[in-house]
């Protein structure tokens, strides 16, 4: 198992009439993940737009194994639980790898 860092950027984009409410969800999950073992950094970003906003989380991990960890907590299942009724289209998840490391 791989001990290298993870960072990934998740883009979240809410249903029509929907962005309060999935705001109010990504809020509520920022500090329990921060205070997971596993998690560097988890950072939640609103992106202004002419159509509304959207929203990206930053996410850095010690490992995949943390990560897979963070998946599998109440705060993340529970808004799992309601992507039908809050997100528009699917979650776009990128891996992204630091090049330096100052």
């Amino acid at each position: 198992m791989s001990l290298e860092p993870v960072t990934i950027i998740a883009r979240i984009a809410p249903k029509a009439g929907r962005t309060s409410q999935l705001r109010e969800v990504l809020v509520a999950m920022v500090a329990p993940t921060n205070r997971e073992a596993g998690c560097v950094v988890y950072n939640l970003h609103e992106h202004p737009g002419e159509d509304g906003p959207t929203y990206s989380f930053y996410e850095v991990w010690l490992s995949q194994a943390a990560l897979d960890e963070h998946m599998k907590t109440a705060h993340v299942q529970g808004f799992i639980d309601r992507l039908e009724e809050l997100v528009e289209g699917e979650i776009e998840i990128e891996r992204i790898r630091l090049l330096n490391d100052n």
